[in-house]
């Protein structure tokens, strides 16, 4: 059992979705059994082999929410809130898209020199530009809508030491807030702090610019339609990646797990042991290859217009980027295989001794194992042991309908011949092998068979160059510390004490009172010293609240036409007034307004 609040949340008996949220979040020990009908994403299947981010699980745990137990609920809701930060300061962007919260003191506060003694530690001005520059790389360059903010606020982003916790230490996560739509959210992102306890092969500031820009994507998918299938976010969030920093390079590091492993599905669920999601980005190179960078855009507006699903499941991509490329989704993947061979890709091209070569097996002269995984592969290699010219002939049994085959010589030059399957002889032919003049048979299920396709552009692609700031505005200070109570908790977290009565950070009306909160208040002076004084008394109060049963429902009461006063502003600020003076004598009668001692 896992006590939240002071109650106990069953979990004891909880089914299996349940079960996996609460061991993916570490609330219970990891079990053994397979998790059964769970339509969150797995975990990676070895040890030792760092998650990249953590969108996906804080995403597929707010999309099964109504699905979980109230226990579980209660035990995975402070998991969803936003990050509270110690003497919280706020410092807005040079062009104002962006607000960025840092702690000021304690763990969670970047390093705080401040060498130009404009109040404003120096790490955090290079987040801001950082986010800044990627804003105009993905919107203003690239087309893509900027990530939806409540009221077209400037967007949040917390800077959080050990960010994951004691789920994982991710670089980033970004988190759906409000649904703006049925099918649109606001979102936040929670970078690390300084990004210092990472593998040194990269800078901190490398570390930064790829994971900023991975994780504001999710928040531009966020926007387009929650419901997107997740290995294709994952390819398109990494992909990004060097369309925005292309010196970094750091999303080449996930391609050998997919390039050994080409005989899983392009659209497996993302994991960095297998590639799924991460490594697929290459899939997008070779789709701007051909059709040019809009076409990734071009399959999130097409998502966009696709209305949520009944049960809330994910939308499957496959068929949406088949739309996109005018069905023709089976020989833009014969042409991928076929760069994974040839290795004649058309853009990035001083990155091409990175890309993986693709794992191959010795081949048999008569073929009878195929790719089962729709979208997948598999590479066979033959060699010649002796210098001079033969015929190599490849025959096929039981070679299924949807699988393409298509041999490739390399020749001497270094360039290839190519050689078709010939379905009347079931076998492909190929001339002039030799020692000199290996031979590699590229098995594709594209579903239909087709060894068709796209025209490959006539010139080199050029690469777009890393992303700069285009504004000579400097970041400003618009929030300064604020006052941290005794129990370290202060601004920028969760409604607490709405959370307590209502039972959960997800529940419409808490999320109601956030965009209250974010929108009217956090955007004045005025408003942002209620927020801080509140959160100095609100954490010890909700912790008794959740603890009896009678103050939930007496604050659910008092909340009631606060909720109205937000709701319909023109007459609910009376009902505010009387319902608050009229649960003051309930606290008077307990006692806890006197007794101290409660709040401890």
């Amino acid at each position: 059992m896992v006590a939240v609040w002071g109650v106990l949340a069953p979990v004891a008996g909880a089914g299996s979705l349940d079960r996996y949220y609460l061991e993916r979040f570490g609330e219970l020990s990891q079990g053994t059994s397979q998790v059964a009908g769970v339509r969150a994403e797995s975990a990676n299947g070895t040890s030792g082999v760092s998650e990249r981010c953590g969108t996906l699980l804080w995403r597929g745990v707010t999309r099964d929410w109504s699905l979980l137990e109230t226990g579980t609920q209660q035990t995975l809701a402070k998991y969803l809130a936003k990050p509270v930060l110690a003497g919280e300061a706020i410092v807005e962007s040079g062009d104002g898209h962006f607000h960025i919260h840092y702690a000021t003191s304690g763990d969670d506060a970047p390093p705080l020199a401040d060498a130009n003694a404009d109040g404003i530690p120096d790490w955090v001005e290079t987040v801001a530009s950082v986010m800044e520059a990627i804003y105009t790389r993905e919107v203003l360059d690239l087309g893509y809508q900027p990530a939806p903010t409540v009221g077209g606020q400037p967007y949040d982003i917390y800077l959080k030491n050990n960010v994951g916790g004691q789920v994982a230490t991710y670089l980033g996560i970004t988190q759906s807030d409000t649904p703006l739509s049925s099918t649109s959210y606001s979102s936040f992102i929670t970078l690390d702090n300084d990004y210092v306890e990472f593998p040194a092969r990269y800078t901190p500031l490398q570390y930064l610019k790829v994971t900023a820009a991975h994780e504001y994507h999710h928040g531009i998918q966020y926007g387009y339609n929650f419901y997107f299938d997740s290995w294709y976010a994952e390819a398109t969030s990494t992909w990004i990646e060097d369309e925005v920093y292309d010196s970094v390079n750091q999303l080449y590091d996930y391609l050998p797990y997919y390039l050994q492993n080409p005989g899983l599905a392009l659209n497996i669920s993302p994991s960095v042991y297998t590639g799924g999601g991460y490594g697929r980005w290459v899939f997008n190179r070779y789709l701007a290859e051909i059709n040019g960078r809009a076409v990734v855009r071009s399959v999130w507006e097409n998502l966009k217009l696709i209305p949520r699903p009944a049960d809330g499941s994910d939308i499957p991509m496959i068929p949406v980027i088949d739309t996109v490329l005018g069905g023709a989704i089976d020989q833009h993947l014969i042409g991928l295989g076929k760069r994974f061979v040839m290795e004649n890709w058309a853009s990035h091209l001083d990155e091409i001794s990175l890309i993986h070569p693709v794992a191959t097996v010795a081949g048999t002269t008569t073929v009878s194992s195929y790719p089962t995984n729709d979208y997948s592969f598999s590479f066979l290699k033959y060699e010649s042991v002796t210098a001079q010219s033969a015929t190599l002939t490849i025959t096929f049994a039981g070679k299924p309908a949807g699988v393409a085959a298509v041999a490739f010589r390399r020749n001497g030059s270094g360039s290839f011949s190519e050689f078709a399957y010939d379905p009347v002889t079931a076998a492909i032919v190929v001339p002039g092998w030799s020692i000199t003049t290996p031979v590699v048979l590229m098995l594709c299920n594209n579903v239909t068979g087709t060894t068709t396709t796209p025209a490959d552009p006539t010139g080199v692609i050029a690469s777009l160059t890393d992303a700069q700031v285009v504004t000579a505005k400097s970041p400003t200070l618009v929030s300064g510390p604020t006052v941290v109570s005794s129990t370290g908790e202060s601004g920028g977290g969760g409604c607490f004490i709405a959370t307590a009565a209502y039972g959960s950070y997800l529940h419409p009306k808490v999320r109601l009172l956030r965009e209250f909160r974010d929108r009217w208040l956090l955007t004045n002076r005025v408003g942002r010293w209620a927020v801080a004084c509140y959160y100095r008394i609100s954490p010890p109060l909700a912790r008794i609240i959740a603890r009896h049963g009678w103050m939930r429902s007496c604050c659910r009461v008092m909340l009631a036409p606060v909720v109205l006063a937000v709701e319909y502003p023109l007459g609910g600020g009376a009902v505010v007034a009387a319902g608050f003076l009229g649960f003051l004598p309930i606290w008077r009668r307990r006692g806890y307004l006197r007794d101290r001692t409660a709040f401890r």
